[in-house]
C-alpha cells in the first residue's frame, strides 16, 4: 500500500471524537502490518499533518517505545527473603512474597534465577508468577525448573512458555497434555509446520484457524481468507442474552478481536482496509438509532451486518431481529428493572 493510502486510512480509522473499541481494534492490525522501524517515521509525517487525528500519532509513537516497569526498592537481604519463602515453616512466606515479586527486576540474574526456582517449586499460585515472567523473558536455565514445575501444577501460564520457547521434540512429545490444559490451537500455532505432526483443520474454529495460520506464516488465500471471515459474522449465532450489556461493535463478537488481529499479521492491509470502509456502514445504521430507543441498537447492527454481507436477505429481517432480541432479553429487563426483594 502507498504511503498517501496508509495515510488516508489512518486518518478515516481515527476521525472519530473517540476511537471505537472497533477502529482502535482494526488501528493495531493496521499498525502491525507496517515494519517497526517505520513506525517513528510514520509517527513524524502524521504529527506534520494537521488534517490527521492526534490520537493516531500518539498510538504509533506509544507503541514505537519501551515502557520499563517501575520496581520498589527494599533493604532486607534478598537471600534471607528468599529463605523465608522456601522454609514453608518460617511462618513469613506471606511477608516475603510481595517483597520477592517487587524487588525481583532489580537483582542480579543469578539472584533472579534463584528466586523463580523457588517460586516454580512453590503453589500453583507462585508458578504462575513465574512462568508470566518467563513467557516473555525465557531463559533457556529455567526449562528443568519449569518442566518439573508444569509436570507437578499443570499450570495454564507454563504449557503457554512451553510451547512458546521449549524445543519441537518435547512438544511433539507431550502433545496430549499441552492439548487438554491449552488447547488444540495453541499446539498446531507452535508445531503445525512440523512434518511429524499431522493438523487436523477440521478441529479449528475460525478464530482460531486465523490465529494459527498468522502464527505460522502460512502463506494463505487473502481473498479466501477474508470470505470466511464475512461468513463467520453472517453466521455467528448472535445471543442478545450475553450482548445485552456490551458495546455495539465487532470486537464484542466472540472471536472476531482475534481474527482483525491475525489479519493484521498476515499483512492483509486491502482486507483491513475494506473492513474500514464496511463498518461504517454499519455503524451508520447504528448511529441513526433514536437515544429513546439504544435497546435496537444490537438487533439493528446485527441485521445491518447481515444485509451487508448479504444484499440479498429481505428487509425484514431487521423486525425479526428486534423481535429475537426482545424475547431473548425480557427476562433480563425484568431482572435488572425490578427492586432486589432485599432491599
Amino acid at each position: 500500500m502507498r504511503t498517501d493510502q496508509m495515510i488516508s486510512l489512518l486518518r478515516r480509522v481515527g476521525n472519530d471524537s473517540e476511537l471505537s473499541l472497533d477502529s482502535e481494534k482494526i488501528l493495531n492490525a493496521i499498525l502491525r502490518t507496517i515494519p517497526k522501524e517505520t513506525l517513528a517515521w510514520i509517527a513524524d509525517l502524521l504529527w506534520r499533518n494537521p488534517d490527521c487525528p492526534s490520537r493516531v500519532a500518539d498510538k504509533i509513537e506509544w507503541m514505537s517505545k519501551e515502557h520499563p516497569a517501575k520496581a520498589e526498592v527494599r533493604n532486607e537481604p534478598i537471600g534471607r527473603l528468599i529463605r523465608y519463602f522456601v522454609d514453608k515453616k518460617s511462618k513469613k512466606v506471606a511477608y516475603a512474597r510481595p517483597l520477592l515479586r517487587s524487588r525481583f527486576p532489580l537483582q542480579s540474574h543469578q539472584d533472579q534465577n534463584r528466586i523463580l526456582r523457588a517460586f516454580l517449586a512453590g503453589s500453583k499460585g507462585d508458578c504462575e508468577w513465574a512462568a508470566r515472567y518467563l513467557r516473555d523473558s525465557w531463559r533457556k536455565e529455567m526449562a528443568g525448573a519449569v518442566s518439573d514445575a508444569f509436570e507437578r501444577t499443570g499450570c495454564l501460564t507454563l504449557a503457554y512458555v512451553i510451547l512458546r520457547h521449549f524445543p519441537n521434540e518435547y512438544i511433539l512429545r507431550e502433545q496430549d497434555r499441552l492439548e487438554a490444559i491449552a488447547g488444540y490451537q495453541h499446539v498446531c500455532a507452535r508445531i503445525g509446520n512440523e512434518p511429524s505432526f499431522v493438523m487436523d483443520e477440521s478441529r479449528l474454529n475460525t478464530p482460531d484457524y486465523f490465529y494459527v495460520m498468522a502464527s505460522l506464516g502460512r502463506d494463505v488465500d487473502a481473498g479466501a481468507l477474508e470470505r470466511r471471515f464475512y461468513d463467520y459474522l453472517s453466521t455467528y449465532p448472535y445471543n442478545y442474552q450475553s450482548l445485552y450489556l456490551t458495546p455495539v461493535s465487532l470486537v464484542s463478537i466472540e472471536g472476531v478481536g482475534k481474527m482483525i488481529r491475525a489479519m493484521g499479521v498476515l499483512g492483509m492491509q486491502d482486507a483491513l482496509a475494506q473492513l474500514v470502509y464496511f463498518m461504517d456502514r454499519v455503524m451508520g445504521a447504528v448511529e441513526n438509532v433514536p437515544e429513546d430507543e439504544d435497546h435496537q441498537r444490537w438487533p439493528t447492527f446485527v441485521a445491518c451486518l447481515k444485509r451487508e454481507i448479504n444484499p440479498s436477505l429481505p428487509f425484514d429481517i431487521f423486525a425479526e431481529e428486534q423481535l429475537r432480541y426482545r424475547k431473548e432479553t425480557a427476562l433480563l429487563d425484568y431482572t435488572l428493572s425490578s427492586p432486589s426483594e432485599d432491599w
